[in-house]
């Protein structure tokens, strides 16, 4: 999540063909001339409308399953906690994962910043707050998609120093020393509850990769990375840095998602050890079932799904790493403002819709909800709880949500 995503207002924008954004998966790919996602499995529903994705859920009481609900395909439920747990005793960790566990994710996302791991040098190591977090998640059930990102001050660019007083944004000036990190990383947790390793978070804005996006060299890295990854666990599961969903706007150092990825996936090579491409559509206050930043997965005209089939990479799963809503008039300025009954209604009511949209859309493999709780020093009112711990509706109606879809799996 980005601030810069919340200071302009997030604002979405609708597609101009309505008829494509409430049409989302097989059906909306098939009306472009494009098949669904090859390594995905969808049901043989899937292709009916979001809105009837809950009306069979539960069909299967007595069997000890759950029914898929109709038009819902088996996928990966996630939820973000970006780097909140690792400032946290190992009661606590314990105590916030049991969330996603509760919810019924079996997926969460965890940010490891390389800032933490290696404050001083390329040849020393703290890995024990991490530790901590990955042998809890997997004594819970869980698997982590780990964000590989925070580039280590020592390793930051001469420019992005003196350019910026915080460096965590700043692109690597080494690519290799980058590689050696994940690979360090790889080989340590690739039995200790890491599932996935992200690669970098929303390179496409300014605020993510100083002082401007720029594709080949994000290509670049990421072909140096995966490679790595990929060499100190063969079976490890890679995912291309989670997408904003933004326009093209310089002034505001924004690539659109599909701009980006285009370019990226043009670099020879930059994709064959990727597993899947992240993305990350906020669409609030209108409904994912009717928004263009999720109609933009295979339903638009110029859509995710069809850039990975035109660019010779058909076979990669989309994965929407971060999703979610607050109705909180503090998410813009002036913050810390309470929110109204009717905007945690419209929070829940968000909850819902979402998971009917994405498990109605066979080239959805996975959705993560962004966020455990709310992180009020940094202006985020996004969680599931409040940022003294309390639970908002959203809690059970995510959890009500997941449940009646019956289609969460590891």
């Amino acid at each position: 999540m980005s601030k810069v995503l919340l200071q302009r207002g997030r604002q979405h924008w609708l597609v101009v063909a309505a008829a494509l954004a409430v049409t989302l998966g097989a059906g909306a790919a098939s009306e472009l001339g494009l098949t669904a996602n090859s390594s995905l499995k969808p049901t043989t529903a899937a292709s009916a409308s979001p809105g009837a994705a809950h009306s069979t859920a539960g069909s299967g009481k007595g069997s000890g399953t759950v029914a898929l609900a109709d038009g819902a395909h088996p996928m990966k439920f996630g939820l973000d906690y970006g780097s909140t747990l690792m400032s946290q005793s190992p009661a606590g960790i314990r105590t916030s994962l049991q969330d996603a566990v509760t919810v019924g994710a079996k997926w969460v996302r965890i940010d490891l910043p390389w800032e933490t791991v290696q404050p001083n040098n390329a040849l020393t190591y703290k890995w024990g707050k991490f530790d901590v977090v990955a042998d809890t998640a997997k004594s819970l059930g869980l698997k982590i998609d780990a964000v590989l990102d925070a580039t280590a001050y020592w390793d930051t660019t001469q420019a992005c120093k003196r350019g910026t007083a915080n460096t965590t944004f700043c692109p690597p000036s080494s690519d290799a020393d980058f590689a050696k990190f994940a690979a360090a990383a790889a080989r340590r947790y690739k039995n200790r509850g890491v599932g996935a390793w992200e690669v970098w978070n929303e390179p496409n804005l300014a605020a993510r990769w100083w002082p401007t996006p720029n594709a080949p060299a994000y290509a670049q890295m990421l072909t140096t990375v995966s490679n790595a990854i990929r060499g100190a666990d063969r079976g490890a599961l890679v995912l291309m840095a989670g997408l904003a969903a933004v326009p093209d706007d310089a002034k505001q150092g924004f690539v659109s998602q599909n701009r980006f990825l285009a370019d990226v996936a043009h670099v020879g090579g930059s994709l064959a050890n990727v597993d899947a491409v992240s993305y990350h559509p906020f669409s609030a206050p209108t409904r994912p079932s009717l928004a263009g930043d999720f109609a933009d997965v295979s339903g638009s005209p110029d859509n995710l799904l069809r850039i990975l089939q035109t660019s010779g990479n058909p076979k990669l799963q989309i994965w929407i790493t971060e999703s979610g809503d607050t109705e909180y008039d503090g998410a813009l300025p002036p913050f810390g403002t309470k929110p109204t009954a009717t905007q945690l209604q419209g929070q829940a009511a968000y909850a819902t819709d979402l998971v009917r949209t994405v498990s109605a859309n066979p080239n959805v493999a996975a959705d993560f909800w962004f966020a455990d709780q709310d992180i009020a020093t940094e202006h985020l009112y996004w969680g599931l709880r409040d940022e003294t711990g309390k639970a908002r509706p959203v809690f059970n109606t995510l959890k009500a949500a997941i449940a009646a879809c019956g289609c969460s799996v590891g």
